[in-house]
């Protein structure tokens, strides 16, 4: 998990929170499940600066 240019492993059972508007990256190193909370409508920013309304915020 990257969050701006600071980067962690998490493991199960631990919580990551986001702050708005901040640049994030992440990435399974083995199979994993994720819960992702957020409000509807929500939408992820693209680094080409384009907007994608997600799946489960729609």
């Amino acid at each position: 998990m990257a969050i701006g240019d600071e980067t962690e492993t998490v493991q199960a059972g631990q919580a990551v929170i986001v702050p708005g508007g901040a640049i994030r990256r992440l990435k399974a190193l083995e199979d994993s499940q994720a819960l992702v909370a957020m409000s509807i409508g929500g939408q992820a920013v693209l680094p080409d600066g384009s907007k994608v309304t997600l799946p489960w915020a729609a």
